[in-house]
């Protein structure tokens, strides 16, 4: 391990520091050379990038040793991520979320490498999906997002190719009959009833994109929770759901939080789950967090093992510190990443606040370069 009080730096003994310090640098990461206070390396494209030693255990944190329910998914090829938080996992201020936000730069690098089982969840904000008439936006979950439409207003959108398309919605009192539309085939669908996140699947596909419409009732309501995109292909399906303004202690602390869990989480039957923490934890004290962080890990990892991904330049305050402490209290299927430490100096370098280098401004949000920048931090580890 490395720190700033590591005296055999100034007594010669590199070569046991380097190789300490590389164990530490996620895989695909060439180092260059290490001084006291910094390292180079060589990034996955081949960019020389110079990084401070901020503390021993840089900025990926027990991970080598750890996750092996995600390496033995990845290994099998049949491996599912969730990535959840808040407006910066939904992507903002990426040009387009769906293609620009960090998890969806993380999955198309890993699936890249590994292979591509599909494009996972899509809300119903995304950009894809272009409606008509009128619909009202809700939340069938904290981290859900929905939508609400009568009088046969319409959702369409082209998929990128797909063997499975699912739609979710919840049954209500006053849901009435919609229809989905897939390449012309309509299907009815009944959703009067008290249950949220119902799902309804068409497999057996084409492996190829597919038009859907979907259709509101003219009597009663949709209440319209997203898309599942998936291939039969072998690889990485990644599923990203953020909620802008909210934080996954939310979750924790929501009156119904054992529903939430189920519709965020168990649904999606994850390998891994990435939480990202941001700014909107701000509210809380350090042993606040701690707690509700803890009851969040203790049940993700019901299903795989978990990341916690300090996500934002602003969040870097005591609460960090909390994280290393829990990855310290779960000895085997937890792991920790610091953007802050990772990115180093993001807002100068125009990571963040929309572009604008310098400029912090009150918006936490990542640049299309910053989101691409974390991406690459998650990769590095978990490639």
């Amino acid at each position: 391990m490395v720190n700033h009080g590591e005296e055999h730096l100034l007594n010669g003994a590199m070569v046991v520091l380097f190789r300490m310090l590389y164990d530490q640098i996620p895989r695909n990461y060439a180092p260059v050379s290490v001084t006291r206070d910094v390292y180079n390396f060589k990034s996955i494209s081949g960019e020389l990038n110079t990084m401070p030693i901020l503390d021993k255990y840089f900025y990926a944190y027990k991970w080598r040793n750890r996750l092996s329910n995600y390496r033995t998914a990845l290994e099998s090829g049949n491996c599912k991520i969730v990535v959840i938080g808040d407006s910066i996992t939904e992507g903002y201020w990426g040009s387009l979320r769906y293609v620009n936000g960090y998890p969806a730069v993380l999955r198309a690098l890993l699936q890249a490498k590994h292979g591509d089982m599909g494009n996972g969840y899509i809300n119903p904000r995304e950009e894809r999906i272009t409606y008509t008439g009128t619909w009202i936006q809700s939340d069938a979950s904290i981290f859900m997002y929905r939508k609400i439409a009568t009088d046969g207003a319409t959702a369409t959108i082209t998929t990128p190719p797909s063997t499975s398309i699912t739609v979710i919605y919840d049954e209500e009192s006053d849901g009435g009959i919609f229809t989905v539309s897939i390449d012309g085939i309509v299907h009815e669908i009944y959703s009067s009833g008290d249950y949220r996140g119902r799902r309804f699947t068409v497999n057996n596909l084409s492996n190829s994109a597919h038009t859907v419409i979907i259709t509101a009732p003219t009597t009663g309501k949709i209440y319209f929770g997203g898309l599942i995109l998936e291939r039969s292909d072998s690889g990485i399906l990644l599923h990203h759901i953020g909620h802008s303004g909210y934080a996954p202690i939310d979750l924790i602390n929501s009156s119904n939080a054992e529903e939430q869990f189920r519709m965020c989480i168990d649904d999606f039957t994850p390998d891994l789950i990435i939480i990202a923490w941001g700014d909107n934890e701000n509210e809380r004290s350090a042993t606040e967090f701690k707690a509700d962080v803890n009851a969040f890990v203790s049940r993700a990892l019901t299903f795989g093992d978990v990341v916690l991904f300090c996500e934002s330049h602003m969040s870097y305050t005591t609460r960090n510190s909390k994280l290393y402490e829990i990855v310290d209290d779960n000895a085997d299927n937890v792991a920790l990443v610091d953007t802050q430490k990772a990115l180093h100096d993001p807002i100068a370098n125009g990571w963040w606040s929309g572009g604008s280098p310098g400029t912090v401004g009150s918006d936490p949000h990542p640049s299309n370069a910053g989101h691409d920048r974390s991406a690459r931090v998650l990769y590095g580890i978990l490639n």
